[in-house]
Order: C-alpha cells, then structure tokens, then sequence
C-alpha cells in the first residue's frame, strides 16, 4: 500500500501535536508554553476620571473597557509556539489617548517574571513585574 497525500498530512498533524504536548522548546530565553498575566490598574487620583481602554493582540480583543479608580483589568495566556505573543493596548483619558505594546515574549527572557503589571497615573504608565519597583514607561504624551 502506498501512503496517500492525505494519509502522510494526517501523519504530520498528528506528530506535531504531540511534538507540542510534550516538548518545551524555547525562543530567545522563552519557553513558548509558559503562561503569563497581565494586570493593569487605574490608579489615577481622587477625583479624576476613569480610564478607557482596549487590549488586543493577534488572535484575541478584549473589547472597550472603562476602568475606574482603583479597579483593576487582567488576563493570562501562554506564549505561542513562536515566542511571538504580543498584547498592546489603547488607552483614552480625558482628551488624552496613547497606545503601547503591554507584553511582548521577547522581552520577557527572564522565565521566573510571569506576571506584568501596568498602573495608569495622571503623569502616565508605570510597569513592574512580580515584586519589583514601579517605573514610569510612558507619559501621556509620548
């Protein structure tokens, strides 16, 4: 009997899944199947405004969102085979607007940071990841 095409694609598919079940191949220092979250919070001052904002990526849109002081927005997935996951944002506050990449796998070379964090200010976007210290990425203007 000689494989047919279909059979030897069949074949392919089947040894590729099971090639991604088992193996964790890395992409520049990240694991592809690792899982990650990110978080961003509102913490703008009293008195002000909320925040409005939409998150996608490639593959997944988290719609408009509204956060108001104080709450909080996050999600988590795992890094695509590639190593190419990227989440990016738009956020709107008063007649302000910005837009930014919150995650990128190549940025995140270090395996024991899972978590990022972003927090939403009046003089703009502060990042840290697990515990460590806020840091101001981007001003409202940039």
């Amino acid at each position: 009997m000689v494989p047919t095409l279909n059979h030897i694609i069949k074949i392919l598919i089947i040894t590729q899944i099971i090639f991604q079940m088992q193996i964790k191949p890395t992409i520049g220092g990240v694991s592809t199947l690792e899982y990650y979250e990110v978080h961003i919070s509102n913490g703008l001052g009293p008195g002000q405004p909320p925040v409005r904002l939409r998150c996608q990526s490639k593959s997944d849109d988290f719609g408009t969102r509204i956060l108001q002081r104080g709450q909080t927005m996050n999600w988590g997935f795992a890094v695509n085979f590639w190593g190419t996951t990227l989440y990016f944002c738009h956020f709107y506050w008063k007649d302000q607007q910005i837009s930014f990449d919150v995650f990128r796998a190549e940025d995140e070379n270090n395996l024991s940071r899972r978590e990022t964090y972003w927090d939403v200010r009046e003089d703009g976007f502060y990042h840290r990841r697990n515990h460590e210290d806020w840091v101001r990425k981007h001003g409202w203007d940039q």
